[in-house]
């Protein structure tokens, strides 16, 4: 019983990914603070650690859209890792200076 409750938290937590980081990727800020009022902290956690396919964080995903207020509110979570490398090397810092429109 608990290996099938694990199952379905893994496939739930895949899903939960997939809404947040699409949240992101179309700059829904409004959405994504909604969303996120569901379960806060669970969401949240979920939010600064999950990577897409491209290997790629939130926040990696909000500069490279040019998306300025999802970097803000992004930034403000003490979890949300701005080192983390992409599989290219590139950390967010380095995509900001190389886009140049993002003062930090």
């Amino acid at each position: 019983f608990s290996l099938n409750a694990s199952k379905i938290h893994t496939q739930d937590t895949k899903k939960i990914e997939l809404q947040l980081l699409g949240l992101v990727t179309n700059g829904d800020l409004n959405g994504l603070k909604k969303y996120l009022k569901n379960d806060y902290n669970s969401l949240v956690n979920i939010l600064c650690n999950v990577i897409d396919s491209y290997n790629q964080t939130a926040l990696l995903i909000a500069v490279k859209l040019n998306n300025f207020e999802m970097v803000e509110f992004l930034l403000s979570f003490k979890l949300m890792d701005v080192n983390y490398c992409d599989s290219g090397g590139w950390t967010s810092l380095r995509y900001s200076s190389w886009i140049g429109k993002f003062k930090f």
